[in-house]
């Protein structure tokens, strides 16, 4: 069974991913519509000659997807034996519906040592890692740090050792 995500996530995310009834391209180049929605429910990915959506359908998509990152969370928390408050999972979902869920169920990966340690500080510590986007400089890959991620990564990170959001303080 899914848990509900807290309010606090909820409005996290909305908070920034923002509303954009066209489609636009995010930091990654990924077609993106409405709150973050790379993906409609059909499963079709979102192009750059999407129709505009309304706030509603955007809600919806979120949820929808929501519930997709949630499932997909609860069942490894619960298959590894992990225990964690409401907000702590809110905070990986988030995390979730921003960088995916392999992150957090890929053995190797920083965030997924962190939650199998079931160390809290490590899983907040282990986010922060999660904030760089690539970019092309004279033909060559480089990774840069994005300070919009690490503003979010933070506030996830707030949100999971203290269950109350700070994102206007970061």
């Amino acid at each position: 069974m899914i848990r509900p995500i807290t309010k606090e996530a909820i409005e996290l995310i909305k908070h920034f991913e923002g509303f954009f009834e066209n489609p636009y391209l995010d930091q990654a180049k990924i077609p993106t519509i409405g709150i973050g929605t790379i993906a409609y429910p059909s499963g079709k990915r979102v192009t750059m000659q999407d129709s505009p959506i309304t706030l509603f359908q955007a809600e919806e998509y979120l949820r929808h997807e929501l519930t997709e990152k949630a499932d997909t969370v609860c069942r490894y928390l619960i298959k590894n034996s992990i225990i964690l408050g409401d907000q702590q999972y809110s905070a990986l979902v988030s995390f979730a519906y921003n960088c995916g869920c392999g992150a957090i169920i890929d053995p190797g990966k920083s965030l997924n040592e962190a939650v199998k340690s079931k160390d809290v500080k490590k899983m907040a510590d282990a986010m922060l890692l999660y904030c760089k986007y690539t970019e092309t400089v004279l033909g060559v890959k480089v990774k840069k740090v994005s300070k919009g991620l690490l503003r979010r990564r933070k506030a996830e990170a707030y949100l999971l050792l203290n269950g109350k959001n700070n994102f206007f303080e970061n």
